[in-house]
């Protein structure tokens, strides 16, 4: 006699399988996410008793945060709500420094007076020139001078070596009118004697 298959059995066997009831965490956007892995259902046999009970179908994950991936939408938002805070804090960083920059060059122009700095500027451009102006004729009169000097010193050694002849010669004159004196007071005393009488000598 054949057996009628069990309504209850064929139920189990072909029930789909139920969603675990643990809250499933969402996976950081960088990380990366295996697919989950399902066991082998278990096959239906018509051998099977009607006593013996199908145990139920279990999800084994991989890794622990391997249990599901976000909707794609929530990862573009989020990486468009990333990309548009960074362009609105690039632009409030620019505002910034125009803002900064704004200020420094309105504090600058009102820190000094344009007027006093020209009148400043004409001052030192005058005392430059007249600088300049007085560096030219101290260095012309500069070299005047030592061209007079030279020439002074060319004078002196010139002076000096007429002085030497000139000294030369009044010796040699010196020599000669004391050799003539004693050729006279030798050859005539009497007249050398009443010359010497009227005409003292220098040393007297």
């Amino acid at each position: 006699m054949e057996r009628k298959p069990d309504l209850n059995q064929h139920r189990q066997h072909h029930q789909p399988p139920r969603t675990p009831s643990y809250t499933l965490p969402y996976p950081s956007p960088h990380q990366h996410v295996s697919p989950t892995k399902h066991l082998p259902h278990p096959p239906s046999s018509s051998s099977t008793s009607p006593g013996n009970d199908t145990s139920p179908i279990h999800y084994a994950p991989s890794s622990p945060h391997s249990y599901g991936q976000g909707p794609p939408s929530l990862s573009t938002s989020s990486i468009s709500s990333s990309s548009y805070a960074g362009s609105a804090d690039g632009e409030s960083t620019n505002d910034t420094e125009i803002d900064l920059v704004a200020l420094l060059t309105e504090r600058l122009a009102g820190a000094f007076d344009p007027l006093q700095l020209d009148r400043s500027l004409a001052v030192q451009a005058q005392t430059s020139g007249m600088l300049n102006s007085k560096t030219r004729e101290l260095i012309a009169l500069q070299e005047e001078a030592q061209a007079r000097l030279a020439e002074t010193k060319r004078a002196f050694l010139d002076g000096m070596k007429i002085a030497k002849e000139v000294k030369s010669d009044l010796d040699y004159v010196h020599r000669k009118v004391k050799v003539l004196k004693q050729k006279t007071e030798r050859k005539y005393p009497i007249e050398y004697n009443m010359a010497r009488d009227r005409i003292p000598p220098p040393s007297q």
